[in-house]
């Protein structure tokens, strides 16, 4: 085994200790924030909707990240239609920006922005046409098991350490 292979098993089984799959059987959505691990803010998205995407989240997960699953209704999905644009144009006046996601074609990642004007906003939603959008504001890193669910991945020899995310 590699230690990619290793790390997919180790974060498989972190994900499986906690009420995720049972989560994501019952809601059929999440929406997933993974803040990387002395990335300086950096995050990744995604938006699982089975229990194969759980696996594949598995799989690109980085050691040390703090991920976050979110399946109550804080984001909306869907198209970029007028409720989407109220939305986000409310979020970016209540907290200076909002969170915009376009779901890839190929999987689960999305490509994100943080538009901070309506114009920024349209702007992304043109550049992503077609596209599944995830719109709301950014999150914080909840864990109670039902609405959220939050892990701490240990980094690649399986030890939990604290790093900046």
């Amino acid at each position: 085994m590699t230690e990619h292979t290793d790390f997919v098993t180790l974060a498989q089984a972190v994900l499986d200790g906690t009420t995720a799959r049972q989560r994501l059987a019952e809601t059929q959505e999440a929406v997933v924030v993974e803040r990387i691990a002395r990335g300086a803010g950096a995050t990744s998205w995604y938006l699982l909707r089975c229990s194969d995407d759980l696996d594949a989240l598995a799989a690109r997960i980085r050691p040390g990240s703090r991920v976050s699953l979110y399946f109550d209704n804080r984001f909306m999905i869907g198209d970029f239609g007028d409720d989407a644009r109220k939305a986000a144009v409310g979020i970016i006046e209540r907290d200076g920006e909002a969170v915009l996601g376009a779901l890839r074609p190929s999987g689960i990642e999305a490509d994100t922005d943080f538009p901070s004007s309506a114009d920024e906003a349209d702007d992304f939603a043109r550049d992503h046409p077609n596209s599944t959008i995830i719109v709301g504001a950014f999150p914080a890193p909840d864990d109670d098991g039902v609405n959220a669910v939050t892990v701490d991945l240990p980094d690649a020899d399986g030890v939990v350490r604290p790093h900046p995310h």
